[in-house]
């Protein structure tokens, strides 16, 4: 469900920008329509087409509209800042060397300032958005991390920050083990993972526990227990590990 949701959140904000640049143009052009000869309809035509082909090209040679963008705010603004200044270049260029003199330079002006105007304003609303979507309790994934390690602090945090929509609730590990605070809480020992998970509603388990420190998950990934790699970690969905254990009784 989150990566259709990342997915259908693209789509929108890309949607988004193409609308606005071209309700610019047509603002632009209807408060102008006085001042604009109605010979001269086809040279607007021209950079109305020019202005969205070139927008769609870069947008598609930058993958802005990536994934890996789009989850971190800072990532995707700073990308959309330097689109946006390579589109204008490019629309000068475009401007000179066709020598479009005939349009207006008030309209063309108007055109690329409200246009970088109202992307800052996209990315607020995204901004804005993004903090609604994290926080809502009906939208979050629930993550439970097992082991509390160096490799689970920085899941940890690379969850929280990167995923739009994921919410870690803390980690289990035997308490002997746990030697310093820690910023999310132990919940449990690994042994009561599974039903801490129920009570919790946890969507995902990640483990990072090695196999020198706990064999279970691993004898239980050689007997087929559907797993995804996350790096060195380990991806496990308590609904599918449910299943798969009671299939595996059944067959017993």
């Amino acid at each position: 469900m989150n990566r259709r949701f990342i997915r259908f959140l693209t789509v929108s904000i890309a949607g988004l920008d193409l609308l606005t640049l071209n309700l610019v143009v047509f603002l632009t052009h209807s408060f102008l329509f006085e001042k604009i000869p109605a010979d001269l309809f086809n040279s607007y035509f021209r950079y109305w087409l020019f202005l969205n082909t070139s927008w769609l090209g870069l947008c598609w040679i930058t993958t802005i509209y990536n994934e890996n963008h789009i989850l971190s705010f800072e990532t995707f603004s700073r990308k959309t800042f330097r689109v946006y200044i390579a589109w204008m270049a490019i629309v000068m260029i475009y401007l000179f060397y066709f020598r479009q003199v005939e349009i207006s330079r008030i309209f063309i002006a108007a055109t690329i300032f409200l246009f970088g105007l109202q992307l800052f304003f996209n990315r607020l609303i995204y901004l804005v958005l993004r903090h609604y979507f994290r926080k809502g309790q009906h939208l979050s994934k629930n993550i439970l991390i097992l082991g509390y390690n160096p490799l689970a602090k920085k899941l940890a945090n690379y969850l929280e920050e990167e995923s739009l929509n994921s919410k870690v609730f803390g980690f289990c590990e035997e308490g002997h083990k746990v030697t310093e605070l820690s910023h999310y809480p132990i919940l449990s020992n690994i042994r009561n993972a599974l039903s801490l998970s129920k009570k919790m509603h946890i969507n995902e388990i990640y483990s990072t526990i090695g196999p020198e420190q706990n064999t279970l998950i691993y004898d239980l990934m050689r007997e087929g227990l559907p797993v995804i790699r996350f790096g060195r970690a380990v991806r496990i969905s308590p609904t599918s590990l449910q299943r798969w254990l009671a299939q595996r009784e059944q067959v017993a």
